[in-house]
């Protein structure tokens, strides 16, 4: 018979000893298990918030290289200027992610896409000459993207908010709950779960201004014994290939005309520029070293078509027979000049001594033309700041900044 060795060690817990050892083990597990949830719930509010940095870089991103800016709605390519994807599209093709990635995030819940109705341009943008010539000083488009990892926001959807209305959420802070109340937020563990990124699309604008100005063609006619009435061609201007070429102010200048009667060089003559059967004008009682601007009827004349001829006719006071001397002439000339924007088709005509004001994306590629009556680009420009730009039509036509 065995008997049982008072001394021997006991082995494993008593009942009562295992339940002890699990009541304390639950009192921890309840005192712990709150800060372990909260923590949970941090770091995906913290990888949340990541994601949708990496999705505002990858907006960024797609209006640098594109020069569009998303909406909720698509536009399809016109004229050269590229499609406009809808937003979430837009971002996947940047980012490499599913386009349910891009607008649904890890908990299953969906972000939304937010703009400032009240500023231009509107969105979805797709950019054109007219619509970076349209744009005028003002703000430029603010962009949200929010969602939540805890309750669904009720009363949202993607798309344009008014101003007042997009305010309250751009300047809303999570420790004020109750900016969002009328998502279904109200209590501050509920505004932590939400996730805002703010994307300001100032920084992506670039005022640009385009010049086109006038520019000076000069000659010099001399007359030798000439008979007074007689005309000289002082210059010779080909129009024909070239954009409404328009022959604006002149300027003259006498230089020691003599003649054959003592006073010579005190002698006043009448110096008339004209162009075939139109006269520009006339300066009668001309003295040497005399000069100005010459107006009147004919004055500016264009669009010329064809060669033109300017001439100077010099004529005598009565009594004086013959005369020499020399005058200069001066003509201002202005033409039509083209831009466009990217891979535009199309070009924008800027007038003879106008201005052509613009607005446009960074990045955007400046294509300026000649005068030409089939223009072709002289000189293309990447934009990345302000910049101003001026067309004289020469000749030679050349663009300069």
């Amino acid at each position: 018979m065995r008997t049982r060795n008072a001394g021997a060690k006991r082995q494993g817990f008593t009942l009562i000893e295992l339940i002890g050892v699990l009541a304390v083990m639950a009192i921890i597990a309840a005192m712990i298990l709150p800060d372990m949830i909260k923590a949970i719930t941090s770091a995906e509010s913290d990888a949340e918030q990541q994601s949708l940095k990496n999705l505002a870089k990858g907006l960024e991103q797609h209006i640098f290289q594109n020069r569009t800016i998303p909406g909720t709605t698509a536009v399809a390519a016109a004229g050269g200027a590229p499609a406009v994807p809808i937003w979430d599209q837009a971002i996947a093709d940047q980012v490499q992610l599913p386009v349910g990635k891009v607008n649904t995030n890890d908990r299953n819940q969906p972000r939304y896409y937010l703009w400032d109705n009240g500023v231009t341009p509107a969105i979805p943008y797709q950019q054109t000459s007219a619509t970076a010539s349209a744009l005028t000083a003002g703000t430029r488009p603010r962009i949200i993207i929010i969602s939540s990892i805890g309750p669904t926001l009720t009363g949202l959807a993607s798309g344009g908010l008014a101003t007042a209305t997009f305010d309250t959420l751009w300047t809303w802070d999570e420790n004020t709950p109750t900016a969002l109340s009328a998502y279904g937020i109200s209590t501050n563990d509920q505004a932590k779960q939400v996730r805002i990124q703010r994307i300001n699309l100032e920084q992506f604008f670039n005022a640009v201004a385009l010049s086109n100005r006038a520019s000076t063609a000069s000659g010099r006619t001399s007359f030798v014994s000439a008979a007074t009435g007689t005309a000289q061609t002082v210059m010779t201007i080909n129009a024909s290939a070239t954009a409404n070429l328009t022959i604006g102010a002149l300027r003259y200048n006498v230089y020691a005309f003599q003649t054959n009667m003592p006073d010579s060089l005190g002698t006043p003559i009448s110096v008339s520029i004209s162009s075939g059967a139109t006269t520009f004008g006339t300066v009668a009682n001309a003295n040497a070293g005399s000069g100005g601007f010459i107006t009147g009827a004919g004055t500016p004349l264009g669009p010329l078509t064809a060669t033109t001829l300017v001439s100077v006719t010099m004529t005598l006071p009565a009594g004086y027979t013959s005369g020499s001397g020399t005058v200069d002439v001066d003509v201002d000339l202005s033409s039509d000049t083209y831009y466009n924007l990217d891979t535009e088709t199309a070009t924008t005509t800027i007038a003879s001594s106008a201005m052509a004001n613009l607005i446009v994306l960074q990045n955007t590629r400046l294509n300026l033309y000649n005068n030409a009556t089939t223009p072709t680009v002289m000189q293309s420009y990447f934009i990345t700041a302000a910049d101003s730009f001026w067309f004289s039509p020469g000749p030679p036509a050349v663009w300069g900044r």
